[in-house]
C-alpha cells in the first residue's frame, strides 16, 4: 500500500503542532508503517477527527523527541525540520526550552536593534545567536566547541575527532554567513545546504530540529548521540575533514581484522555480519576496513600491520593493499594470517606486490596461511 501513499506536512510555527495529511484515509498502523517503516510509533499519531472504519486522513504527530523525528521517512523528516525553525513574524513569540528568560525578554520587549546579538549559551555550548530582521526574529545556538563534549557522546576517540570537526565547522560556516555576510540564519542554512556536502546537510537537519519549541538541551544531546555514527561517517568522507579526522594508531600498530583483537594495537574492524570477527568488547576500536586505511590514518603512521584468521573473501585486496601502502612508513612490516583457498594465495601475493610492497612471501595453507612483506 505504501507505494501509492503520500503525505503533506504542516508545522504551526506558533504552537509547533505537526499535522500530517495523507492523500487517502489510513489506519494508525498503516500511517506508522509508512512514516517509520515500523508499527511501533502508531501511538504518537492522533487523528484530527473521528476514525471512520478505523481510518483517518489527517493526524497530529505528538512527540518532541528528536531521535523519533530524525528517524522519520527522509522527505517527511526534512519537511518537519524546515517548518520547525524558530522564526516568528508575529507576537507573542514562542520559544524553545533552551532560550533563556533574558533573551526572551529582550525579544518580546523589542530591545534589539536589527542585526546580530550574541548571548552566552548553557554550560559547554556555544553562543545563543539572535538575528533581528525587518519583520522576523530568528534564533540559533552554536554547538559545543570542547572535545570533551564529543568524547562523551562518541564510541571512541576517532569518532569524537570527526564529530568535533563536523559540528565546529558548521559553527564557523554559520558565523561567516550570518555575521560576515549578513544573511539570516535561515538563509545561511540554505546556503550551507547548497554548497556543502553530505555531513553538513545532516547537521543542518539536526540543527533546525533543535530550534523546535518544547525541545530541551538533554534531548538535543540524546539526538546527537543517536546520530553520531551517521555524522562521523559522513565527516570521514568529507574533503574538508580529510586531515582533521585522521589518527595515528596505537604504537604505530594496526590489526586489520579477523579474530583475536589485540589490546596494544589499534583494531580496525568493519563489523561485517557473518565474517566471524568480534562484534563487541574490542579495545582501541576504529570502525572500518583495510580498504579505508588511507581515509582513517595519517600518512606514514603505520609501522606494523597484522591480522588473525582474516578471511580472504572479506577484503577487496587491490583497494586494501593500496590504502595500506599509503599509510605505512618505508620499511614497515606486514605479518598477516589470511584464511585462503589454494587458488587465492597467488592473488593475495600479487595484490601486495602491485601496491609496492617488497619481499612478499605467502606460506602455509587454508586457515594457517601467513603473508609477510615490507613496505
Amino acid at each position: 500500500m505504501s507505494g501509492d501513499l503520500s503525505v503533506k506536512v504542516d508545522v504551526d510555527q506558533r504552537t509547533n503542532t505537526k499535522t500530517l495529511t495523507f492523500n487517502k484515509a489510513v489506519s494508525l498502523q498503516e500511517a506508522s508503517s509508512f512514516l517509520w517503516r515500523s508499527l511501533g510509533n502508531a501511538a504518537l499519531l492522533k487523528p484530527t477527527g473521528f476514525l471512520v472504519g478505523g481510518k483517518a486522513q489527517s493526524f497530529i504527530l505528538e512527540t518532541h523527541d528528536l531521535a523519533t523525528i530524525m528517524s522519520l521517512k527522509p522527505d517527511v523528516r526534512d519537511a518537519i525540520v524546515r517548518g520547525s525553525a524558530l522564526h516568528s513574524n508575529a507576537k507573542p513569540y514562542d520559544f524553545a526550552q533552551w532560550v533563556p528568560k533574558d533573551v526572551q525578554d529582550d525579544i518580546r520587549g523589542q530591545k534589539l536593534p536589527k542585526g546580530v546579538k550574541r548571548y552566552p549559551g548553557p554550560p559547554e555550548w556555544g553562543d545563543i545567536v539572535v538575528w533581528t530582521g525587518n519583520v522576523s526574529v530568528q534564533i540559533y545556538m552554536e554547538f559545543p566547541s570542547s572535545m570533551t563534549f564529543y568524547s562523551r557522546i562518541a564510541k571512541d576517540g576517532h569518532q569524537a575527532k570527526l564529530l568535533h570537526f563536523a559540528y565546529t565547522q558548521y559553527n564557523k560556516d554559520m558565523h561567516f554567513f550570518v555575521n560576515t555576510k549578513g544573511l539570516s540564519p535561515e538563509d545561511a542554512r540554505s546556503e550551507i545546504r547548497r554548497i556543502n556536502e553530505e555531513v553538513f546537510k545532516l547537521i543542518i537537519e539536526g540543527a533546525v530540529a533543535m530550534l523546535s519549541s518544547g525541545v530541551g538541551i538533554s534531548q538535543v544531546n540524546n539526538a546527537m548521540r543517536f546520530d553520531a555514527e551517521q555524522i562521523s561517517n559522513a565527516a570521514r568522507r568529507s574533503p574538508r575533514g580529510v586531515v582533521v579526522g585522521k589518527i595515528r594508531p596505537v604504537g604505530g600498530r594496526v590489526n586489520v581484522g579477523g579474530g583475536f583483537e589485540t589490546p596494544h594495537y589499534t583494531n580496525l574492524n568493519p563489523m561485517k555480519p557473518g565474517s566471524g570477527g568480534p562484534q563487541s568488547g574490542i579495545p582501541n576500536l576504529v570502525k572500518g576496513g583495510m580498504e579505508e586505511m588511507d581515509q582513517l590514518f595519517e600518512s606514514g603512521s603505520v609501522e606494523e600491520m597484522v591480522s588473525s584468521k582474516l578471511r580472504f573473501v572479506d577484503v577487496n585486496w587491490d583497494a586494501g593493499t593500496r590504502a595500506a601502502a599509503k599509510v605505512m612508513r618505508p620499511g614497515g612490516k606486514v605479518e598477516m594470517n589470511v584464511w585462503c583457498e589454494a587458488s587465492e594465495r597467488a592473488l593475495l601475493k600479487s595484490a601486495f606486490e602491485r601496491a609496492g610492497f617488497k619481499n612478499v612471501t605467502v606460506t602455509g595453507e587454508g586457515v594457517a596461511t601467513m603473508l609477510s612483506a615490507f613496505r
